[in-house]
């Protein structure tokens, strides 16, 4: 009977072991949990991985415990989500101005080249819009 009574005496001080381990290790980083929490994420943006970045901002949301580091956490996370919007916006903007000179530029161009043709035509004596030169043309075949 003595042995079982030590043997749940051990098993008893290893759950408590195993209990206070985390909560010990939660005690030494509880003022720094969001803060590591944020500045991991961060590496991960500034490495250009922004889906990782991502999932620890959504993993350190469910793990923390503290409303502090919840919100240091959740707002690094807006922050970070906003830039993301900001950046896809700009690249949206570039884009469409990027068309917008090419539909332009594209029309200038042709507009220039049909210019272009005009004058040479007319260098060349090879006017379509002198009548006259159409009557003589006709007149001498």
């Amino acid at each position: 009977a003595a042995f079982g009574a030590e043997e749940e005496g051990q098993q008893s001080k290893k759950s408590l072991g195993e209990k206070s381990a985390p909560a010990a290790l939660n005690h030494r980083l509880g003022e720094m949990e969001g803060t590591l929490w944020t500045r991991l994420a961060e590496y991960h943006v500034r490495a250009g991985d922004f889906e990782l970045a991502r999932s620890v901002y959504e993993e350190a949301l469910d793990a923390i415990t503290r409303v502090r580091d919840f919100s240091l956490v959740f707002d690094a996370y807006v922050k970070f989500e906003e830039g993301v919007i900001e950046a896809l916006m700009e690249l949206m903007e570039d884009d469409e101005e990027e068309e917008e000179e090419n539909d332009a530029g594209g029309t200038t161009n042709e507009a220039t080249a049909a210019a272009d043709n005009e004058d040479m035509d007319i260098l060349l004596g090879d006017n379509s819009h002198n009548t006259l030169a159409d009557d003589d043309n006709a007149g001498s075949s």
